[in-house]
C-alpha cells in the first residue's frame, strides 16, 4: 500500500522527518491500520520511524515487535538509523530502571556451552540463548526480577548459575555474536529479539563495559600458575570446568585401552599412569589452533560472569589462564586450571578397583579352562 493511502496520521507521521516525527499520536490508529504502516515504512527503506514505532510504549506490542523485525531487516541491508529512537518515542527514560539481576547466565567453561536467560525489562521481553559448538538457539520467554532471583536461588549452586545486571546480557549477547559469525554467519530465528534487548538495556543505562573482565582487569596482576587459585575456580565452576563431551570420550577410551594392557603396574604407577593420560589429552586438544582460539573464547565470556558475581579473583584467575594458552610459554596441561580440570575426569581409586577386576579374571581364566 503507497504512503497516499494511508490513514492521514500515518501518512503525516510516515512523510516528517525522522527527528519531527510523533509517534505518540499513532495511538489513535487501530492495529490494521498499524500494520499497513509498519510494512509501508519497510517498502519505503524508513528504519528511522520504523525504530520509533518499535520503541513506542503506547502501541501494541505485536505492532512493535513487527517494527522492531522490520527495522532490524532494514539494518541487514544496510540502511542506517540517523536518529536514537529512545529520544523520540512515546518512553519516559527518565525515570530510573534498576537493571540489577535481570539476567541468569551459566559458566560456558571448558567446554564452550553458553547458557543465557534475558529478563524482562521495560517495553523488552526476554529471551533464552543457548550455544555449543553445534549452533545458538534463541527462544522467547517472559521472566520477571523475582522469577530470576528464585530461579538462581535454588538452582545456581546445582546447575552453576549467576544472575547478574543487565549489562551482563548485553556483554554476552556481543560474545555470542561472534560465536554465530565464527559458525557461518546465519543469525538464528529470534535473533532481532535479542537485538531490541540489548538496545532497550543500553537504552535504560546498562554498560557492556562494566561486566567485561578484560577491560576491568586490564591493570591488575594475572597469575596463570596459581594452584590454590585455580582450585578455588573450579570448585566454583563445577561441571562448566569439564571439557566437551568429545573430549570425555577419548579420555574415556584411553582409559580403558590402559586397564587392559599387558604390563604390570602397581597402584602408585595406575596413579602417574592416568595423570600422564589426562596430560596428553589436554596437550593434543589444545594444539589446534580453532579449538585453542574457541577455548580462549569461552574463557573470556566465564571471566565476565565470575566478575558480574563478584568473585574478581576468579576472572582474573581464568583470564590469566586464557592469554597463557594463547601466548603458548607453557604447555596447556601446565596452567592449573585446564591441567587439574582434566586430572579430576578419571578416579584413580575407580581405576585401580576396576584393573584388579580385569587381573582377578585373567588370573581365573587358564584354571577354570583346566577344569
Amino acid at each position: 500500500m503507497p504512503t497516499t493511502e494511508l490513514p492521514s496520521t500515518a501518512a503525516a507521521f510516515a512523510a516528517s522527518a525522522p527527528a519531527e516525527a510523533d509517534v505518540a499520536s499513532l495511538a489513535s490508529l487501530s492495529a490494521a491500520e498499524l500494520d499497513a504502516l509498519v510494512s509501508d515504512l519497510e517498502r519505503s527503506n524508513r528504519r528511522d520511524h520504523l525504530e520509533l514505532v518499535g520503541a513506542a510504549a503506547r502501541l501494541p506490542g505485536a505492532v512493535r515487535k513487527a517494527a522492531r523485525k522490520a527495522a532490524y531487516r532494514l539494518k541487514s541491508r544496510g540502511v542506517a538509523a540517523t536518529v536514537d529512537p529512545t529520544r523520540h518515542a512515546a518512553v519516559d527514560l527518565r525515570a530510573e530502571v534498576d537493571l540489577d539481576d535481570r539476567v541468569l547466565a551459566h559458566f560456558p567453561g571448558l567446554g564452550g556451552r553458553y547458557v543465557v536467560v534475558l529478563g524482562d525489562l521495560p517495553d523488552a521481553r526476554g529471551a533464552s540463548i543457548q550455544a555449543d559448538g553445534e549452533g545458538v538457539r534463541v527462544a522467547s520467554t517472559a521472566m520477571g526480577r523475582a522469577q530470576m532471583r528464585a530461579h538462581a536461588r535454588e538452582h545456581g549452586d546445582s546447575l552453576g548459575l549467576v544472575i547478574g545486571p543487565a549489562a551482563l546480557g548485553v556483554q554476552l549477547a556481543a560474545r555470542l555474536a561472534v560465536e554465530v559469525r565464527r559458525l557461518g554467519g546465519e543469525f538464528p530465528p529470534g535473533w532481532s529479539d535479542v537485538v531490541w534487548w540489548c538496545e532497550r538495556a543500553q537504552a535504560l543505562g546498562a554498560d557492556a563495559a562494566t561486566c567485561d573482565a578484560t577491560t576491568a582487569l586490564a591493570d591488575a596482576p594475572l597469575d596463570a600458575l596459581d594452584g590454590a587459585a585455580a582450585r578455588a575456580v573450579l570448585a566454583r565452576l563445577g561441571r562448566a570446568a569439564l571439557p566437551a563431551g568429545s573430549v570425555l570420550d577419548e579420555i574415556d577410551q584411553r582409559a580403558m585401552d590402559a586397564l587392559r594392557l599387558d604390563t604390570d603396574y602397581d597402584e602408585t604407577e595406575a596413579i602417574i599412569l592416568l595423570a600422564g593420560l589426562a596430560e596428553g589429552v589436554c596437550d593434543e586438544l589444545y594444539q589446534a589452533q580453532e579449538v585453542r582460539e574457541a577455548a580462549i573464547r569461552s574463557l573470556d565470556a566465564t571471566a565476565d560472569v565470575l566478575l558480574a558475581a563478584g568473585d574478581r579473583a576468579g576472572a582474573g584467575v581464568v583470564l590469566a589462564t586464557a592469554r597463557a594458552l594463547g601466548d603458548g610459554a607453557h604447555l596447556p596441561h601446565e596452567l592449573p586450571l585446564l591441567g587439574e580440570a582434566f586430572q579430576r575426569i578419571l578416579d584413580p581409586a575407580s581405576f585401580w578397583k576396576q584393573r584388579q577386576m580385569i587381573l582377578a579374571e585373567r588370573d581365573a581364566g587358564p584354571a577354570a579352562d583346566e577344569g
